[in-house]
């Protein structure tokens, strides 16, 4: 048995040694008490847990190895000011099943890129869970696996990428950091986050400063102090299929940020501040500040207690089919020099005051929105809103006006619009609204008057219909003088089709001038006084 024995490996020997140079032996990853401050350069398994450390706890000192942790923790101490994990100028590392606590930073990527990590826990560290400084071409999470990092209750980010551009962030969560959930930081670009969730973190959920064409979907930031994502300085990112919910100020804020695309998204029960909250703070679903050539589509900003969609000095945005639902003030507030926007197709339904509220802001488009059940008004122009584009836009059953505009708000042209079912008028110009013109709307079954002009002058009104209101079908009230009516109809309306009361040197003594307009059904009589329209019921 011996002798066989020694024949076999003595046979052995000569086939290795024959062939040994066309094998590689490729050893499996070592099992290795490592201890702090190690660094490995070969594919390494922990079998045990490390620390406290009061240094780094393990560097990478090669690129293309894998450090697997085997759900085992690297623990640093209470005044460590290093890196649990540190891999620097290394491509091609996979670092996974790792939990990292109580360092500086808990996985420190530095110039590294085109490594993987997965199923990695960074948490109660004392600054970053994840730190990515210089980094591109990451991978951090996959939907191969199913499985993602989680960077939960660090002293200031979960994840932070900080100059590193290309990486990709999918199925992680970062929960409960002091500061902010994800962090893409001084030209952070190109980065894909998809499917991660930020939640109840200090500040922010995400946040983007000085970070242009990212990608973010399906992530999801609820309950953080402040805002769910928060964009400073940072332009051309998409925002597709996002979650911000019960965030205590902003669902998702713009703060000089230009031509980024949100479409999809939802913002909803952001409600720190209610409606009785002191003067300067506001909880909204998407808010725009100093932010221009942005495009909104198809987003739901729905009980937010403040404002559905706020925009703030803000011009040259396009808001399309978005709905802005049960909201504490207004489903679209455009306010401080919020000019040339468009907006279409967007609804406002059950907002506690306005559906739509322009203040101060000029030269927008509104067309084919509809306003519906509001406390209040569907449109409102305020304070010089001037040069606004309204048409095709519908207000039905909202609580006061369908369409309202006041403050000297003046030249703008309504065209088209339906105001029906408003429990007070269907379209009402007062407070020095001047020189607007009004043509082709249809103003029906609002329950005091279809057009009612007070206090305003030298618009031109023509070819509307006034029908089945409850009053007047066109009431002209003191000083709106200088109006000119043509080719306007009111009909069946309870009790006149035209009421004028000023006194001037108008059509019949009033001071307004009517051509060719009719009146005819109406339950009291055609006008008063009696021939503005034709013919008289």
């Amino acid at each position: 048995m011996r002798n066989r024995r020694h024949t076999v490996l003595t046979a052995a020997v000569a086939l290795v040694t024959i062939l040994g140079s066309f094998l590689t032996i490729i050893p499996p990853p070592a099992v290795a008490a490592v201890g702090c401050g190690s660094t490995i350069i070969a594919s390494t398994s922990l079998s045990a847990n490390i620390g406290p450390c009061s240094g780094n706890g393990i560097t990478i000192g090669a690129s293309g190895i894998t450090l697997n942790c085997n759900g085992h923790t690297i623990t640093g101490t209470s005044s460590n000011t290093q890196q649990g994990i540190y891999l620097n100028g290394r491509t091609g590392v996979t670092v996974k099943n790792c939990k990292v606590t109580a360092f500086r930073y808990g996985i420190y990527l530095r110039s590294s890129s085109y490594n993987t990590l997965i199923s990695n826990v960074g948490s109660g560290n004392h600054l970053y869970g994840f730190y990515l400084y210089a980094s591109s071409h990451n991978t951090l999470g996959t939907t191969t696996t199913g499985t993602g990092n989680i960077a939960n209750s660090n002293a200031y980010y979960g994840f932070d990428l900080y100059g590193s551009s290309s990486n990709s962030l999918t199925l992680n969560a970062a929960n409960g950091n002091l500061h902010a959930g994800v962090v893409l930081y001084l030209s952070s670009n190109l980065n894909k986050l998809t499917s991660n969730n930020a939640g109840s973190n200090k500040q922010y959920g995400f946040y983007l400063y000085s970070s242009s064409s990212n990608t973010l979907t399906s992530n999801i930031a609820n309950a953080n102090g402040n805002y769910g994502f928060y964009l400073q300085s940072s332009t051309s990112n998409t925002f597709s299929k996002n979650t911000a919910g019960t965030n205590g100020f902003y669902g998702f804020y713009l703060y000089i940020s230009n031509t980024n695309t949100l479409s999809g998204n939802t913002a909803s029960f952001n409600t720190l501040c209610s409606s009785t909250t002191t003067t300067g703070c506001s909880s909204n679903g998407f808010a725009l500040r100093g932010s221009s050539h942005n495009t909104l589509s198809s987003n739901i900003a729905n009980s937010n207690s403040w404002f559905g969609f706020y925009l703030v000095g803000s011009s040259s945005n396009t808001l399309t089919s978005n709905t802005a639902n049960t909201n504490g003030y207004y489903g679209y507030y455009l306010i401080s020099s919020a000019n040339s926007n468009i907006l279409t197709s967007n609804k406002a339904t059950g907002n506690h005051y306005n559906g739509y509220f322009l203040w101060g802001s000029s030269s927008n488009t509104l067309r084919t929105n509809t306003a519906t059940s509001n406390t209040q008004n569907g449109f409102v122009l305020y304070s010089s809103s001037n040069l606004n584009t309204l048409s095709g836009n519908t207000a039905s059953s909202n609580g006061h006006d369908g369409f309202t505009s006041y403050g000297s708000s003046s030249s703008n042209k309504y065209t088209g619009n339906i105001a029906t079912g408003n429990h007070h008028d269907g379209f009402d110009l007062y407070g020095s609204s001047n020189s607007n013109t009004l043509s082709t709307n249809t103003a029906r079954s609002n329950t005091y008057y279809g057009f009612f002009f007070y206090g305003s002058s030298t618009n031109s009104i023509t070819s509307n219909t006034g029908n089945t209101n409850g009053y007047f079908g066109f009431y002209l009230y003191t000083s709106a003088g200088g109006n000119t009516l043509s080719m306007n109809k009111a009909d069946s309306n309870t009790k006149y089709g035209y009421v004028d009361i000023t006194s001037g040197s108008g059509t019949l003594g009033t001071a307004n001038t009517y051509s060719s307009d009719e009146c005819s059904s109406n339950g009291v009589g055609g006008s008063n006084p009696a021939g503005l329209g034709s013919p008289q019921p």
